[in-house]
C-alpha cells in the first residue's frame, strides 16, 4: 500500500517524470505495474540480502532519460510543487545536490489523488496538522544531475549513514547543497521495519545499530553531515538564498579544510592547533580526576542514569 501511493504521487507530481523502481520485495512488481512505472527487478545485494546503493545509482544514470535525477525512498510522497523546485534551483546551479525534511504522518488506506483544483492543499494541510516535521539527519530523497554521483560506496539500502555521506561529499566537492524543505513538500508514511532482518527483532534501534548500519558509516568515513550543513535554501516562493550559519562552521571544524579547500593554508593550522588543546584540556581533566576533582561534563547525568537502572 505504501509503495503503490508513493509511486502514485511521483507519478502525478508531473507527467514529464519518468520512475524507475529498483528491487524484487514482494508487491513492488505489482505495483508498478499498476502506476505504470518502469521496473528493474535484478539489484546486486549484500551478504545479508540487502540491496546495494551504488548498483541502483549507475544503472538509473545509465536508463534515465532525463538529466535530473531524483533517488527517494518509496514510503514518500510528493506534490506538484517538486518540479518547478528543482527547475527554480537548476536556472541557477548546473551542478547541485538538493535534500530536504519530510513530514511524517499515519496512513489506514490507500490514496487516490485527485485532480480537483485544492485537494492537494487540503491534503498537505491534514499532512502538517496531524504529522510532524522530521529532524534532517535521515535524508530520504536526493536530487542532482546524473554526473554528479555517477559512483557511490557500495551502501546498503534502508540502513544510515550512507545519506549523510551524500551532503559531506557534495561539501566536500564544493557542489551546492540546497535545502528544499519550504518549497517541496515531502509526505512521509510511517511504518514498522519488520521489512528488514534486524527490524523484525529490534526495531528501528536494532537497524541502526546493527552490523549493516556500521558497515556504512565506514564507508562514510563518519562523516555523517545533515540538511543544516546545506549551502543554500530554496524558499516557499522559490527564491535561493544563502545560508549562513556561524554555529554550524564552528561545529564542522575538524573538517573545515576539506569543505573548504581554498582556505585550507589557514584552516589546517588551526583545527591542529584546536587539536592540540583538545587534548591538553582532556589530560588537565584527567590529572585533576585522579586527585578527586571531577570537572567532565555531563558525568554526573551519566553516573544519575546508571544508578536508576
Amino acid at each position: 500500500m505504501l509503495q503503490g501511493n508513493a509511486l502514485t504521487s511521483w507519478l502525478a507530481a508531473d507527467t514529464r517524470c519518468e520512475v524507475l523502481v529498483f528491487g524484487d520485495e514482494e508487491g513492488v512488481a505489482r505495483a508498478c505495474a499498476e502506476a505504470g512505472a518502469r521496473h528493474i527487478p535484478e539489484v546486486p545485494r549484500n551478504e545479508h540480502g540487502t540491496p546495494l546503493l551504488d548498483f541502483a545509482f549507475r544503472e538509473a544514470a545509465s536508463l534515465a532519460r532525463n538529466e535530473m535525477l531524483c533517488y527517494v525512498n518509496s514510503d514518500i510522497l510528493f506534490f506538484p510543487d517538486f518540479l518547478p523546485s528543482i527547475q527554480a534551483v537548476t536556472r541557477r546551479f548546473s551542478s547541485c545536490l538538493i535534500v530536504g525534511r519530510r513530514w511524517n504522518f499515519d496512513v489506514s488506506e490507500p490514496f487516490i489523488f485527485q485532480k480537483e483544483e485544492g485537494w492537494r492543499e487540503e491534503f498537505q494541510k491534514h499532512i502538517r496538522s496531524a504529522g510532524v516535521l522530521y529532524d534532517g539527519f535521515n535524508i530520504d530523497y536526493f536530487i542532482f544531475p546524473k554526473a554528479v554521483f555517477a559512483e557511490i560506496p557500495p551502501f546498503a539500502v534502508g540502513r544510515p549513514g550512507w545519506d549523510n555521506w551524500m551532503i559531506y561529499e557534495a561539501r566536500r566537492r564544493q557542489i551546492p547543497v540546497i535545502d528544499t524543505t519550504e518549497a517541496i513538500f515531502a509526505g512521509h508514511q510511517n511504518h514498522d521495519y519488520a521489512h528488514t532482518r534486524e527490524g523484525r527483532t529490534g526495531g528501528k534501534e536494532a537497524l541502526w545499530r546493527g552490523e549493516e548500519a556500521k558497515r556504512n558509516r565506514e564507508l562514510a568515513g563518519n562523516r555523517l553531515f545533515q540538511i543544516e550543513d546545506a549551502t543554500h535554501v530554496l524558499t516557499a516562493q522559490r527564491r535561493l538564498k544563502r545560508k549562513i550559519n556561524l554555529v554550524r562552521f564552528f561545529q564542522r571544524w575538524q573538517v573545515a579544510a576539506e569543505i573548504h579547500p581554498r582556505h585550507a593554508w589557514l584552516l589546517r593550522p588551526v583545527c591542529a592547533f584546536l587539536r592540540f588543546l583538545g587534548r591538553c584540556d582532556h589530560a588537565a581533566r584527567l590529572w585533576l580526576l585522579r586527585r578527586g576533582v571531577d570537572v567532565f561534563p555531563h558525568r554526573h547525568k551519566r553516573k544519575g542514569r546508571i544508578a536508576k537502572t
